[in-house]
């Protein structure tokens, strides 16, 4: 069995020679495992690297420093908690890639809630589903996700009565709020307040669902901490 120094980095193990199998890296132990939640690592990225671009979606044409997206998801992370979302909660979201998706993410992971994500291609059977399964409170989706026409699931969720909050995060939103709707909703919720709240997440929290495929009958849902996705 090869073996192999690493001097100085994990990061940049030594090139291996040609027809050498390498099978273990011998280096530092130190730094160990980061022991973060997604709430502090977006801070600690602010603290070094705030003015710097962090997301760039060119068909919305936005572009966020990690300072926007800290502020933004703040802001969202006040709004959730002022409807009454809390630790262990679940959050659902089926939408294209958009600035929006990432504040909802850092948000529902700074309150200590649970994010459910559900695959863009789900029939309204399927998506109804994991969202009565994870017992979803919120729902955010787009009444459009590409090419994909995403009113059927939106019509039938309206039609129920016990179903979880539905937010479009962006474009027509009919009888649903909207992103920025619920963003003014955070305005009554202060920062010490969401600093608080903060304080009870630990990064061996669950934080994240994810449904998953390729296996005989429904979807099961993986749990991810915060610890496994730092």
């Amino acid at each position: 069995m090869a073996t192999q120094d690493v001097s100085q980095s994990l990061s940049y193990p030594q090139t291996q020679s040609r027809g050498q199998n390498l099978s273990i890296l011998h280096g530092p132990v130190d730094p160990p495992l980061v022991d973060l939640t997604l709430g502090e690592l977006l801070d600690l990225q602010c603290q070094h690297h705030g003015t710097q671009e962090c997301i760039v979606t060119p068909w919305t044409g936005a572009r966020w420093t990690y300072n926007e997206l800290n502020q933004q998801s703040s802001q969202l992370a006040r709004a959730l908690m002022s409807i009454g979302i809390g630790v262990g909660d679940r959050v659902a979201i089926m939408a294209g890639n958009c600035e929006q998706y990432a504040a909802v993410f850092f948000a529902v992971a700074r309150i200590g809630a649970i994010l459910v994500i559900l695959n863009n291609t789900y029939t309204p059977t399927e998506a109804q589903y994991a969202l009565k399964f994870s017992d979803s409170k919120v729902f955010f989706t787009t009444r459009k996700i590409g090419k994909v026409d995403n009113s059927t699931l939106l019509k039938e969720l309206a039609a129920q009565k016990e179903r979880p909050d539905v937010v479009i995060l962006r474009g027509e939103s009919g009888s649903y709020p909207t992103y920025n709707d619920l963003i003014k909703q955070g305005r009554r919720m202060s920062n010490d307040t969401l600093f608080r709240n903060g304080r009870k997440v630990l990064a061996h929290n669950v934080c994240n669902l994810q449904f998953t495929s390729g296996t005989t009958g429904l979807p099961k849902a993986a749990m991810l901490t915060h610890h496994n996705i730092v």
